[in-house]
């Protein structure tokens, strides 16, 4: 992280972490963020399965390292102020080895504001075993806000 303005960092220290996490502004379509992630938790590592499955007409070996999340299990801060989580899909990353592993991808509603931008994933439920799994996960990105530019 490069802090060279006054932030406020509240960290929250889980049983799970988030990686691959990375965020981009729509640039046609809907006014919204798309924010890609792999929630991680200890417990599930254990027991990554090898299921196979069928992505794109080509069998690959899942390691599925992953707990299923909900829309409901994930909240998203944009410089500390609460976005409106649009919709979460799970996806697939898919290697030349023939391995392929599950991330999400959460879309929120766009900002209004320009610049410097950081961002906090959380997630956090209760699992079949009454475990409490939880993490978060932070980023900074720049955005200039399109809506704001005139054209001459």
């Amino acid at each position: 992280m490069i802090v060279d303005r006054d932030e406020i960092h509240d960290y929250k220290i889980g049983n799970g972490e988030v990686y691959s996490l990375d965020v981009w502004a729509n640039n046609g379509g809907f006014q919204n963020l798309f924010i890609v992630f792999r929630p991680m938790a200890l417990a599930y590592v254990i027991k990554q399965s090898g299921s196979n499955m069928d992505i794109n007409s080509k069998d690959y070996t899942v390691v599925d390292t992953c707990p299923d999340i909900d829309i409901n299990d994930v909240s998203v801060k944009i410089n500390n102020c609460n976005a409106t989580v649009v919709s979460l899909q799970k996806i697939f990353e898919t290697g030349s080895d023939g391995l392929a592993m599950p991330l999400y991808v959460l879309q929120v509603e766009r900002l209004a504001t320009s610049g410097k931008q950081t961002l906090v994933v959380e997630y956090g439920f209760t699992d079949s075993g009454g475990n409490i799994i939880q993490s978060q996960g932070r980023t900074q990105f720049n955005y200039v806000n399109v809506n704001r530019l005139a054209i001459r």
